[in-house]
């Protein structure tokens, strides 16, 4: 188990990072379906492979998890998600949450499963919205 350690190490510093950046920047919508898997195995690979000085094919690994990282990114924070509702609707924001979302039957695990949702006061009548965390669309739910 020892022989792990470092690796072991490095890919817990880097999900802690990942989960502070998904809870604060992207409020829990960012899919990590991919990332920790590749983390788990990014355990036994730096092992592996920095045992045997195989520097080249554990930067190819590296690169294919900062591919998959940057692709699991959604492309609007909540903080720009919050900017594109107000824009739309310009009301007066009194709570802010996520729900959860299905898109088509098939599984992606790269694709958003949650959406930013703002719930306040417009002009005396309280509405809820929804913006999308990958497209920006705004939508105005009925309640």
């Amino acid at each position: 188990m020892k022989k792990y350690q470092t690796g072991i190490i490095i890919s817990i510093a880097i999900l802690a990072l990942l989960l502070f950046i998904n809870s604060q920047i992207y409020s829990n919508v960012m899919p990590l379906s991919v990332v920790i898997p590749l983390l788990t195995v990014h355990v036994f690979f730096f092992y592996a492979l920095q045992e045997k000085q195989r520097y080249k094919t554990y930067a190819a690994f590296v690169v294919v998890f900062a591919v998959a990282l940057f692709v699991s990114l959604p492309n609007y924070t909540q903080q720009q998600a919050l900017e594109l509702a107000t824009a739309e609707y310009p009301m007066d924001v009194s709570e802010m949450s996520n729900v959860s979302v299905t898109g088509s039957s098939e599984w992606n695990p790269l694709s958003l499963n949650w959406t930013y949702v703002f719930r306040g006061d417009l002009d005396g009548e309280v509405i809820s919205v929804m913006v999308v965390a990958d497209s920006g669309k705004v939508f105005k739910i009925q309640e």
